[in-house]
């Protein structure tokens, strides 16, 4: 049996990098261990997803299980598929689970509904503009995740002072002059340091997200 379990259907989604689905990819971890992050995050946006459009409680349920099914395994091709990058891929993975909607579409069986999601919401799900919300809920994961995981990136490479600098002023949005008081600092120097991790962050999301992907 598939390890598939019911993805918490909270709105805390812990995008930290130990969590981080591509953080997993990037590391090799197989299927095994990157299966519960994509349940916990992406399970959660099939679920929201299906209630968006109509579904039940029940069929949104339902559409997440059968639609999990058809992606199980396929995480650990992620570092086998050369040349493909991380948001790219993931558009892909979103379009699969639109396409295992339309096969339980068609799948159903009308003198056992209890089973599967009732054909009404199939039919809502089904349409193209359902498509394009599911493809624009996964692109906004996906722009969320390398953004994570590039911070993770640039604060290994940098001095905690420097990190503290970006996270006080460029993400809290701090004054220049506190953040320079709180960490003895001249304003010059943590201007420098927001400057600096600023560079270092574009530079790794070009390198995780070049714009011809």
């Amino acid at each position: 049996m598939l390890p598939l379990s019911k993805p918490a259907m909270t709105a805390n989604h812990d995008s930290s990098t130990r969590h981080s689905l591509l953080a997993s990819l990037v590391r090799g971890d197989s299927a095994s261990k990157s299966w519960p992050i994509f349940v916990e995050k992406y399970g959660l946006i099939l679920h929201t997803w299906s209630m968006r459009w109509g579904a039940s409680e029940h069929d949104a349920e339902e559409v997440v299980q059968e639609t999990l099914i058809t992606i199980y395994r396929k995480l650990e091709h992620y570092r086998k598929m050369e040349g493909v990058f991380f948001r790219t891929w993931l558009k892909k993975v979103a379009y699969r689970c639109w396409l295992a909607v339309l096969k339980t579409r068609g799948d159903v069986d009308p003198l056992d509904p209890a089973d599967a999601p009732s054909a009404e919401t199939l039919r809502r799900l089904a349409r193209p503009e359902a498509r394009a919300d599911l493809l624009n809920e996964f692109d906004r994961m996906a722009t969320e995740e390398i953004l994570e995981f590039a911070r993770y990136r640039v604060q290994a490479r940098v001095e905690p002072a420097t990190w503290k600098c970006f996270e006080l002023c460029g993400m809290a949005n701090h004054a220049t002059r506190e953040v320079a008081a709180e960490l003895d600092m001249t304003q010059a120097a943590v201007i420098k340091a927001v400057s600096r991790v600023r560079r270092m962050l574009r530079e790794e999301i070009e390198t995780l997200d070049p714009p011809e992907s």
